[in-house]
């Protein structure tokens, strides 16, 4: 079985403001260790699960100040047995799609902007998105508003590969499993109380419940989503 991890830092346990995901603050050291741990437990999960080849893409697009951004895990404190994409551009790394994935899991999700109690949601950009939405086929009433993730999962559904997993807060595992259906296992780390406020479980224990609900989710290949499909031609569109 192999398998594309698709990580981002706003969604990981622990983590709540801006200061844990970028810049100079002591904080950004926190939330690289918090991000690190978290995609190192799903990795776990993903061999205990059977996977055969596990490829995670860093997607997170902050960084030190100067730095370059999706460069933020600790690279000497990652998990044996998977590869880790670096430094490349956001969604743009689809070659495990191309060759043959069988499956996409989002790890450390957030929400898309706007969504009432999405700890850090924003789409893309927190400045200058303020909405992406895509229309199928120019019919204009299936348009659907998209997050990040959901952005992932129409690309992956692109290739016919579907998103069976998702770890964030619980507003984007709701937002996650609206999209793509019931079938997506889901580890809700933290509750949001406001966009700079959550109630966090452990990072131990968050840990934990990714790597215990990555291996369920491999392990129950009947019940994953269907891949997400949009129906081309699809109209992609930013305010």
């Amino acid at each position: 079985m192999r398998v594309m991890l698709f990580a981002d830092m706003e969604g990981v346990a622990g983590i709540q403001g801006w200061e844990y995901v970028g810049g100079k603050s002591p904080k950004y050291e926190e939330g690289r260790r918090l991000y690190t741990d978290e995609i190192n437990a799903a990795v776990r999960g993903c061999k205990t699960g059977g996977a055969t080849e596990i490829v995670c893409i860093d997607g997170h697009g902050g960084a030190h100040e100067g730095g370059k951004p999706f460069m933020s895990w600790i690279g000497d404190q990652l998990e044996s047995g998977a590869e880790y994409v670096v430094g490349h551009p956001w969604a743009r790394y689809i070659e495990p799609l191309q060759s043959g994935c069988d499956a996409v899991l989002f790890i450390g999700a957030h929400a898309r902007a706007g969504t009432e109690l999405g700890v850090l949601s924003h789409t893309v950009s927190s400045e200058s998105w303020y909405n992406a939405s895509v229309t199928s086929r120019c019919d204009e009433s299936t348009r659907t508003f998209l997050g990040e993730s959901g952005i992932v999962a129409a690309i992956a559904g692109s290739f016919g590969v579907p998103c069976i997993f998702v770890s964030g807060d619980e507003a984007t595992c709701i937002e996650v499993e609206n999209l793509v259906g019931s079938g997506v296992v889901q580890a809700c780390v933290k509750k949001g109380l406001g966009r700079f406020s959550a109630r966090n479980m452990a990072p131990a224990d968050a840990c934990a419940l990714i790597e215990r609900q990555v291996q369920v989710a491999l392990s129950v290949r009947a019940t994953w989503p269907q891949p997400l499909a949009l129906g081309a031609p699809v109209t992609f569109k930013v305010e």
